[in-house]
């Protein structure tokens, strides 16, 4: 226990005695993610509310996991942000105690979700039949409310035998101390394990039907029972699983090598991509969404494009406002023998250019000059 934390004060030191170009390259890419996680994830959430044929089953899940994802962007990114800030963990052991909670509560909620949207894949496409017996309203409900609360429960047996999490320097957040393998063996075991061979099996089943599927169209040339959509949101909730393992994999490795040997055993630099690792999780779904899904694609342009367009109307109301206020003064400040009219003429045209940059989103420009 001792070594564990003489070998956390070394980790300190190092997060302290950063060179300044690694601090704003570190700082710089995790705000990045931060945003990506928080904006991205949000503009989900709000897309699957606003849009009718979006609300789906599968899509359901997918507002599951955007909820965990921006849980970790808004509840505890901003505090990892922080300590890359000042160098060091600038709360106190409460908030230790809650970014803990927070990160194990999140990373549970995710697997598991994962999981769950396997088996809707593997009985969406797999056993078609049970699907509309299997995913009702009601069952939809209670499958992500265990989701949520397994998810929240996940840190009791930790919490309730009287350990505290630990600020480790070298991921920059509080996490479990290494004397707790047998707590580390339940987060594996229940947490990654099992909905990690349920994604295995189910994905892989699904692809035997899919393959199986286009065979016998190109042989027969029949229209097949899979629709084309189902398909392709099949393949982008894989692209999503594919992400995510390819994420957490070395996470889960990490962590496996420091609790076999007991000791934290790997540089700062590992720990720190251990952290970099699952923040993009996080960040990269919605890319996904929209690079992988055309119905996605299409509601993400509505919204951007509308929000675009409103700044670009306003920016040229203020353009707008801003010529018209220096005409007027210059019609009050020009001196008599000065030629005003030709001075208000050139501030004229300026406004009637920037009306055309607006393409009619403006109305019509009078300007009044008393002289």
């Amino acid at each position: 226990m001792n070594k564990s934390f003489d070998s956390l004060e070394i980790y300190s030191v190092d997060l302290a005695s950063r060179s300044l170009g690694l601090m704003i390259f570190e700082i710089t890419s995790f705000a990045v993610l931060q945003f990506m996680t928080i904006t991205g994830n949000a503009l989900t959430m709000y897309i699957i509310w606003k849009a009718p044929k979006l609300r789906s089953t599968s899509n359901y899940f997918i507002a599951c996991l955007a909820i965990s994802d921006l849980g970790m962007g808004i509840l505890s990114e901003h505090l990892l942000l922080a300590t890359l800030i000042v160098s060091r963990w600038p709360f106190n052991e409460a908030v230790c105690q809650y970014q803990g909670i927070v990160a194990i509560t999140m990373a549970a909620a995710s697997t598991q979700t994962l999981a769950w949207t396997a088996l809707n894949r593997y009985f969406k496409i797999v056993k078609t039949k049970y699907y509309t017996k299997v995913f009702t309203k009601w069952k939809l409900i209670a499958i992500l409310s265990f989701t949520w609360i397994s998810s929240i429960l996940a840190n009791c047996p930790y919490l309730l035998a009287g350990y505290k999490f630990v600020f480790h320097p070298g991921k920059f957040f509080c996490y479990l101390t290494l004397d707790v393998t047998w707590f580390t063996a339940f987060l594996v075991s229940i947490y990654v394990g099992i909905p990690s061979a349920v994604i295995v099996f189910c994905y892989f089943k699904v692809f035997q039907t899919v393959r199986r599927h286009n065979s016998n169209i190109s042989k027969t040339r029949a229209t097949g029972v899979l629709s084309v959509e189902e398909l392709k949101v099949t393949r982008t909730l894989f692209l999503i699983v594919v992400v995510f393992m390819g994420c957490w994999t070395p996470i889960l490795i990490m962590d496996l090598i420091d609790t076999v040997r007991g000791r934290w055993s790997l540089s700062r630099s590992a720990y720190a991509a251990y952290t970099f690792l699952g923040t993009m999780s996080s960040a990269v779904n919605p890319l996904i969404y929209a690079f992988g899904n055309h119905a996605f694609k299409e509601e993400y342009r509505k919204v951007l494009n509308f929000s675009w367009g409103s700044v670009r109307k306003m920016f040229c109301w203020v353009r707008n406002g801003a010529h018209v206020g220096s005409v007027r003064s210059l019609a009050i400040e020009q001196p008599r023998h000065v030629d005003v009219n030709k001075n208000i003429s050139i501030k004229v045209q300026k406004v009637n250019d920037i009306k055309e940059v607006c393409h009619g989103q403006q109305e019509k420009l009078s300007v009044e000059l008393n002289l």
